[in-house]
């Protein structure tokens, strides 16, 4: 009996994949990791998400490839076993966790909210956006990136202040960063600015994504697909989860 027979791919919660340049990325926001695919790698994983039996992996690996039919097994039974001593292959019988809900990955854009621009700042949506740090530092003392999106998808919002526009929270916490929040990864002020938001009644997306050269990881904000923060440039990054 074959590795394709006996163990089927496991989509565990946390665990999201993404092209990029023709090789593959995958995000495990259980374990806080990510896993880098070459190109034989890819073409096995997407035709498992696809459901592919072994004859179609084998004939994509010699069609895509040029491999013989001897290579072709060879790469696809090193792979299979590689993936099931990671812990990516699940047995046929066992229960797959349910999945953290995302929406489709998309592409970022460079081009940033020119019609929130800050005009003053609001103490109400400085107030907001320390609270909601405050909420972030200790969510992440707590628990692993992918409890954390859950709950905060989950989270009952503090009280709204429908008030307080999107502008000027965006103005304040560009306002924070520049001063107090320099030295917070990319996470912590992701999830700050998604809860500041959220409790105010806007919709927002947590994204996640990769630069291929050089391997460089990151998290962002985005309102209607497009970045909230100015001051960074995007578009060298494929997303690979957005929440």
């Amino acid at each position: 009996m074959s590795l394709l027979e006996k163990y089927v791919l496991r989509m565990r919660e946390g665990l999201y994949f993404a092209a990029v340049q023709g090789e593959g990325v995958l995000l495990d926001l259980v374990e806080d990791r990510y896993w880098g695919f070459y190109e034989l790698s890819t073409v096995i994983w997407k035709e498992l998400l696809k459901d592919s039996d072994r004859a179609v992996i084998l004939a994509e690996l010699i069609k895509q490839h040029g491999l013989s039919v001897e290579e072709a097994e060879e790469a696809l039974n090193s792979q299979l076993e590689s993936w099931q001593e990671s812990g990516l292959l699940l047995p046929a019988n066992e229960t797959s966790p349910d999945e953290l809900s995302s929406k489709a990955p998309g592409s970022p854009t460079a081009t940033m909210i020119q019609e929130h621009e800050t005009q003053g700042l609001s103490l109400v949506a400085l107030w907001q956006l320390w609270r909601a740090r405050n909420w972030a530092t200790k969510q992440i003392k707590r628990h692993p990136p992918n409890r954390l999106l859950s709950g905060l998808i989950d989270e009952t919002p503090f009280q709204a202040h429908m008030w307080t526009s999107t502008r000027k929270i965006i103005g304040a916490y560009r306002t924070l960063r520049r001063l107090f929040f320099r030295k917070d990864d990319c996470l912590m002020r992701t999830l700050t600015m998604t809860r500041a938001l959220r409790d105010t009644g806007v919709p927002s997306d947590i994204c996640f994504g990769v630069k291929k050269i050089p391997f460089q990881a990151h998290a962002w904000v985005e309102i209607d697909g497009r970045s909230v923060d100015r001051s960074e440039d995007l578009t060298p990054f494929t997303v690979v989860a957005r929440f």
